[in-house]
């Protein structure tokens, strides 16, 4: 047990050429296996498989009680492996990594897990969020995708993530508040949704095909924001047309009015249709969301997605809306 314990300038290393760095280590309220908050600043830890470094990292609220009566035990059950450290909030901030092989210099503002929520040591509620995954275009290994990125004129992608949902094991249910995936200039993909039938196997990493079998789609929503992606892509295909991007809009709307007939049998076709034609010619955002009159298979759902596509859309009973 203690109040505080501070560590300054930490330098080690070892015969094999590994070096760690701490500049500042500091722990606070220590009792018996749980600690208030931990913080350590100026990290940096190198060796023959890269190096990687941050400026901060901190940790709130944490637990080892699990782990430190593992360690006092004979035997360590690896499906426990996961449960043994809780904590409320851990960051990092500014963080790098690159290695020889793979990676070039990996950069990353900041990442953060926040507002966890444990029932019988399993995390069931979390928020995470990674702000800034730096990507630059050059180093895309794809020689297509990297073309198309700069053909838009982007040189690096700003990359953020977004998630936050939780698990109720009373009702067997997952419910995804927001998983957002976005890049700063491009736009950003945001899902939420609501499945059922999920049991706690699956929920600590044990799924089988009879627990896939009894998932359901009660809810679903995807929200597109456009930043510049879609003007980007009207200017860029204009170019190759010879035409203007107003013009190569027009072309895509007038191809779009192809499928109306068909997209107008749906349910809410004639509006959903209108909302869609509202978003190519004015690409600022689109919402779709799927309103089943009951929970739906996904097992099955996802089969008569690759064999029917037409008949998962009358199922989800989508609706659009654009520019709201």
């Amino acid at each position: 047990q203690f109040d505080e314990f501070t560590l300054e300038g930490l330098n080690a290393d070892s015969a094999n050429d590994d070096l760690v760095t701490l500049q500042h280590v500091h722990l606070q309220e220590y009792d018996a296996g749980e600690l208030k908050q931990f913080t350590m600043t100026g990290v940096d830890v190198a060796d023959q498989e890269g190096d990687l470094a941050f400026a901060s990292f901190a940790i709130e609220d944490l637990d080892v009680r699990n782990a430190i009566q593992e360690s006092l035990s004979d035997t360590m059950a690896p499906e426990n492996m996961t449960t043994l450290a809780q904590f409320d909030t851990m960051r990092f901030d500014n963080l790098t990594f690159s290695n020889p092989d793979d990676v070039k210099n990996l950069k990353i503002n900041a990442i953060e897990i926040s507002n966890v929520d444990y029932w019988q040591d399993i995390p069931l509620s979390t928020n995470a969020k990674i702000d800034g995954l730096l990507v630059r275009v050059d180093d895309i290994e794809d020689v297509d995708t990297r073309q198309t990125w700069k053909d838009l004129g982007y040189d690096q992608l700003s990359i953020n993530l977004d998630y936050a949902g939780r698990y109720d094991p009373d009702t067997a249910q997952v419910l995804i508040d927001e998983f957002k995936v976005g890049a700063d200039e491009v736009g950003s993909l945001n899902l939420s949704a609501i499945v059922q039938g999920v049991d706690l196997a699956m929920m600590v990493g044990q799924p089988n095909f009879t627990s896939l079998q009894s998932l359901k789609l009660s809810a679903l929503e995807l929200d597109y924001e456009d930043q510049s992606l879609m003007s980007r892509v009207y200017e860029q295909q204009g170019k190759r047309e010879g035409v203007t991007a107003s013009d190569y809009r027009s072309s895509v709307v007038q191809k779009f009015a192809k499928e109306r007939s068909w997209i107008e049998t749906l349910p809410n076709g004639p509006q959903n249709y209108a909302e869609v034609v509202d978003f190519l010619e004015d690409p600022r955002s689109l919402t779709l969301k799927a309103n089943p009159a009951k929970p739906i298979e996904v097992v099955p759902l996802a089969l008569l997605a690759l064999m029917a596509p037409q008949m998962v859309l009358q199922s989800l009973n989508i609706s659009v809306e654009s520019n709201e």
